[in-house]
């Protein structure tokens, strides 16, 4: 499965996809929709139209991605909402979510279609992402949840998900990184995980380094990671990635030239360009997106 040009950035999306039917999930920040129908054909085969829910639900566990910090940054869902679908703008998402209504104990919404393609949203799509909402919402201290639809209309499919508040919102702002996004594999969640640990202490990193950490030498290390379809300097790039995007989100008065320097970029450029290339927007855009302003 190959990514082409008219491909979208996934976020964790794909990857926990992948992951739930034993496929490798190393697609770089980019996948196409085809590839993502396959995954979403493999476990609803195997698990059901539950099953695509309790996947969709894994992902707000996938916390290490800057996306994802950015949405666990809303204290309030009606800011969640508007960060989740600013997000789907700056991911490129084809096929998008739309509120229609927002109560205390309900969200009516539409999923539609985007372009010149035919259709509405497969519903089996449309099951996953509410597995996601509902794992965010978790985050919210949200629970009980009930899902009605979909009522099929010409624009979209219309949901409706039941909710009742069963818990006070979860307010940890650690920044785990045991989970890595951008690959699924042993060897590259180890290196991902020493060099984002290393990164975040502001120690010095390098291929022997975490070579020597793992107990390998830098060669075997090397051919480990090619074996896997990727490299050192990709998960080191998603590991500064990261580290930043997670300061990006919470420290709001921090210049994003420091932010730079202190986790290995040159300067604020070559750190736009990494998440250009690792998340798919710039710097400044996930911060828009993290700082809603209350009463938006």
């Amino acid at each position: 499965m190959k990514a082409n040009a008219n491909s979208f950035a996934y976020g964790p999306l794909t990857g926990v996809l992948a992951r739930r039917v034993g496929c490798p999930a190393d697609f770089g920040t980019f996948t196409t929709e085809e590839i993502k129908r396959e995954l979403l054909a493999r476990v609803l085969d195997r698990f059901g139209r539950n099953g695509l829910v309790e996947t969709g639900r894994e992902v707000a566990a996938e916390s290490a991605h800057p996306f994802v910090l950015a949405l666990l940054a809303q204290p309030t869902l009606s800011r969640f909402l508007i960060a989740w679908m600013q997000i789907e703008v700056l991911a490129h998402a084809h096929n998008r979510v739309r509120v229609l209504d927002l109560r205390d104990h309900s969200l009516h919404l539409r999923r539609v279609r985007l372009g010149e393609r035919d259709g509405c949203p497969l519903v089996e799509e449309d099951m996953f992402i509410l597995g996601v909402l509902q794992g965010f919402l978790a985050r919210l201290g949200l629970g009980k949840f009930t899902l009605s639809g979909p009522i099929v209309e010409e624009q979209g499919h219309v949901w409706q998900l039941g909710f009742e508040q069963v818990a006070p919102p979860q307010m940890d702002n650690a920044r785990p990184v045991g989970r890595i996004w951008c690959a699924d594999g042993e060897i590259e969640r180890s290196v991902f995980v020493v060099a984002a640990n290393r990164v975040a202490s502001e120690e010095p990193v390098d291929l022997a380094t975490v070579a020597r950490h793992l107990g390998l030498s830098s060669r075997s290390l090397q051919r480990r990671l090619a074996a896997a379809g990727t490299s050192f300097s990709n998960l080191m790039r998603a590991a500064r990635v990261t580290m930043a995007g997670a300061s990006v989100v919470e420290e709001q008065q921090t210049a994003l030239t420091d932010i730079a320097y202190r986790f290995g970029f040159a300067d604020s450029a070559h750190m736009c360009r990494a998440f250009r290339e690792v998340v798919g927007c710039s710097p400044s855009q996930l911060a828009r997106v993290a700082r809603i302003p209350p009463g938006a």
